[in-house]
């Protein structure tokens, strides 16, 4: 199965969360935040896990996505995935999550979800921006229309190949999402949205 981690700009940060516990995403709910023996969440890993998609919140009349659950880090093993995805220092990060919602009828229609909160609104806007400014320079995307999806900061861009990516900062949430296919932004956009606000 393709993923999208080896074509996003995150995609070192989104390797690293994957991995970060231990090898891979099973490996990671059994010693991190997820799973069985899974250790006491706090209440900023709470919150970011509720703000995360699930396969159910993305599905619509005509697609139907599974998945695995997200992956939520905090602390010292949500550092090394933000500063690299992000190209920030990460002050004041609470955490990293990381959720890969897959078409259960076609494989290569992905739509990833990486969030990243932090305790203010300054360090998300330079996380937003960065993101903005590293993916506007790659040689394959070229910027686009924003959404309307009720965000702080709004940055679309397509992706050479028929796929879109949309940044989004809510707050001191950032979130950038990573369509396969971009008929899968909007209503992956305006999900996490409502689901961050939820959250708050």
């Amino acid at each position: 199965m393709k993923s999208l981690v080896r074509g996003t700009v995150c995609a070192v940060a989104l390797t690293t969360l994957l991995t970060a516990c231990g090898g891979d995403t099973e490996d990671a709910a059994k010693v991190g935040l997820d799973g069985v023996g899974k250790k006491e969440e706090s209440t900023g890993a709470q919150k970011l896990r509720s703000a995360m998609p699930t396969n159910k919140s993305v599905s619509n009349g005509l697609v139907t996505f599974g998945g695995e659950d997200a992956v939520v880090l905090e602390g010292d093993q949500a550092r090394r995935p933000c500063e690299e995805g992000t190209g920030t220092p990460c002050n004041g990060l609470l955490g990293v999550g990381r959720k890969l919602a897959v078409a259960k009828d076609a494989t290569d229609r992905q739509i990833e979800f990486t969030l990243y909160s932090f305790e203010a609104q300054e360090a998300a806007k330079a996380a937003s921006t960065e993101l903005g400014n590293r993916t506007f320079a790659r040689k394959d995307s070229t910027k686009d229309l924003p959404l309307d999806t009720g965000a702080d900061e709004t940055e679309v861009f397509n992706i050479r190949g028929g796929r879109a990516d949309v940044i989004l900062r809510v707050g001191n949430v950032v979130a950038y999402v990573s369509a396969a296919m971009k008929e899968d932004l909007a209503n992956a956009a305006k999900v996490q949205v409502d689901l961050i606000k939820k959250a708050a």
